[in-house]
């Protein structure tokens, strides 16, 4: 019995569009290899886009002419962009990190290499992977609403490259464009009302005081693959 592959079968595309007023979004990378923290720069943004899209393809097998099997396709990374007015920049740490240095691993002021980069460990010894970062975008509603006891959301990219940045210094417009080496992101809903309780006591949250949701006391899940 013999198989062929359905040529011409369109795969799945499921994608996501977040406006980005009033999302803080922190780019983190690691220093070293052996760095238990992150280096970040945290971005706020006054207006703009994020968007994400995951791609399936799965194969549709014909016997005899007739529908037979179907079976998974080759796995696609996640292609995320974000473009926007930042109105606030802001970095951890003493050094002044800036965007693109964080995005690229090199330090623009010297040409050295600066960062090691989030390390994917469940990639072949043997390999060398290209630098990456992460992205992790937080929608906050007390950034607007400060007495709101609404739900946040938070969305997390691993293992980033940019393929494409562009960084306007006098309009502050960033946009950005690259793969996530992941087949979905990671997104959870986060109560930074309860998180932020103590800054929101003065009924005002400042982008100063915004960290990564580790530091709230927020987890994200392991990556499977590194197990």
């Amino acid at each position: 019995m013999k198989r062929y592959p359905l040529i011409g079968a369109s795969g799945l595309q499921v994608g996501k569009s977040v406006d980005l007023a009033n999302v803080a979004l922190f780019l983190m990378t690691k220093a070293t290899e052996v760095a238990t923290e992150y280096d970040w720069v945290l971005m706020k943004f006054g207006e703009g886009n994020l968007a994400w899209t995951l791609s399936q393809e799965p194969v549709y097998e014909l016997n005899r002419k007739e529908l037979d099997d179907v079976s998974k396709g080759n796995a696609s990374p996640l292609e995320v962009t974000f473009e926007g007015k930042a109105t606030f920049v802001a970095s951890s740490g003493t050094e002044p990190h800036t965007i693109h240095e964080i995005l690229t691993g090199y330090n623009f002021a010297t040409g050295a290499k600066q960062f090691y980069g989030t390390p994917e460990t469940w990639l072949s010894e043997y390999g060398c992977p290209p630098y990456c970062c992460q992205l992790e975008f937080h929608s906050i509603p007390q950034l607007e609403c400060p007495l709101s006891s609404a739900l946040g959301e938070a969305t997390l990219f691993r293992y980033f490259r940019a393929s494409s940045i562009g960084w306007d210094t006098s309009s502050k417009r960033v946009s950005v464009r690259g793969m996530s080496h992941v087949k979905i992101p990671f997104v959870q809903r986060f109560d930074f009302a309860a998180a932020y309780a103590a800054e929101l006591g003065d009924e005002v949250l400042t982008e100063g005081e915004l960290v990564p949701l580790e530091d709230l006391g927020g987890t994200w899940p392991d990556d499977p693959r590194a197990s």
